[in-house]
């Protein structure tokens, strides 16, 4: 997919919306569920920090070889 300018304007608002709530993440996963939640599509991922977005479609997996990530 890829990083349009309506995907950053998405970005921008989801850390806004973080920070607001006091609770941010990293700005790679800010980019990230930008590109997601913009084109409203599910994103597949391991790290927890994305349950602390909203209107974000998330499914997560386990990986057998290594431990999830928080």
């Amino acid at each position: 997919m890829e990083f349009t300018e309506t995907a950053a304007r998405e970005a921008a608002v989801i850390d806004a919306e973080l920070m607001a709530k006091g609770d941010p993440i990293n700005m790679m996963d800010v980019l990230i569920a930008g590109v997601a939640r913009n084109v409203d599509m599910p994103l597949l991922a391991r790290d927890g920090d994305f349950e602390k977005v909203a209107e974000l479609n998330v499914e997560y997996y386990a990986a057998t070889d290594c431990e999830p990530t928080d």
